[in-house]
């Protein structure tokens, strides 16, 4: 859990527009310098390094975006807590709370919880603590190494019985499935396109024509006509949805097109409509089809 004490490192998670902001004037100097620069520059608050632009995007894509915390004791010395899952499963193991720790709820109780006991003069030594604790001790799978505990003389789940009950964290939701055919409607040397919604799952993205396979008859409904074979399968994977594809391709007997709708050749795929990985699996059909021409 060092890697969050290491100012380099969490500097590099910003954006390259905060990263130049903040790097461009920390470069060659010795750490304490930088330390106390780097507060001079961010206002040596937390809300300070929040507002950096770009700063909010990127500590979301870190784990319980222990990485703002961990800069702001690393720079500034404040008590701001560093809570990763480590730190949930410890506090609440501690304190026997079985409350889900993967709420926000919890998480946002936890920090307030660890804000007003971290030690002024060691901010850094305590939040490193926790998460070495649950890292090395307080394991996530099997049974925790009690006997080696620091803590085993005031935890509550030791005490009760209950290591093996906390922490409590529901199990996540089943991912759906999607089946849904893939049109590939070609003319001449371009396959056809629309454009997503511009909310939603691949919001605002250029894509082959699908929809739901259990509702046909789409050609007809855009007005278009073609002998359709089977093209291919493929499967993608998103964080709450599963697509499992059939594509259907072939010519289409007229260039017109729904509103909306392109027609895209090799180049225009490359150079200007992004088709996303999601359709990868068909790339290479497409690609065979437009390289005869």
């Amino acid at each position: 859990m060092t890697v969050y004490l290491d100012m380099i490192f969490l500097l590099n998670c910003l954006t390259d527009a905060a990263a130049l902001y903040v790097t461009g004037r920390l470069s060659g100097l010795p750490l304490e310098r930088k330390r106390v620069l780097a507060a001079s520059l961010l206002g040596g608050t937390y809300g300070a390094l929040c507002a950096l632009p770009g700063w909010g995007a990127a500590a979301s894509l870190l784990p319980q975006a222990a990485a703002a915390a961990g800069l702001v004791r690393l720079a500034f010395g404040r008590r701001e807590a560093a809570v990763d899952g480590n730190v949930l499963r410890v506090t609440a193991r501690i304190t026997g709370d079985s409350s889900d720790i993967s709420t926000p709820a919890m998480k946002k109780k936890v920090t307030q919880a660890l804000t007003e006991v971290i030690p002024l003069d060691a901010p850094g030594d305590f939040n490193q603590a926790l998460m070495e604790l649950g890292a090395t001790v307080c394991l996530p799978n099997g049974a925790p190494l009690c006997e080696k505990c620091p803590a085993a003389g005031f935890c509550r789940a030791f005490q009760e019985g209950r290591t093996g009950e906390l922490p409590v964290k529901a199990a996540k939701k089943a991912r759906r499935v999607e089946e849904r055919t893939v049109y590939l409607l070609f003319w001449g040397d371009c396959v056809a396109l629309r454009r997503r919604p511009e909310r939603g799952l691949l919001a605002g993205l250029w894509e082959y024509p699908n929809e739901l396979s259990d509702e046909s008859g789409w050609l007809e409904r855009w007005g278009l006509s073609a002998a359709l074979e089977t093209a291919g399968r493929g499967k993608h994977i998103f964080s709450h949805i599963e697509w499992r594809m059939t594509a259907l391709a072939g010519e289409l007997e007229s260039p017109e097109l729904p509103e909306g709708w392109v027609w895209a050749d090799r180049r225009a795929l490359r150079d200007t409509y992004a088709v996303p990985n999601a359709f990868q699996s068909f790339a290479q059909r497409v690609a065979a089809r437009l390289g005869r021409f």
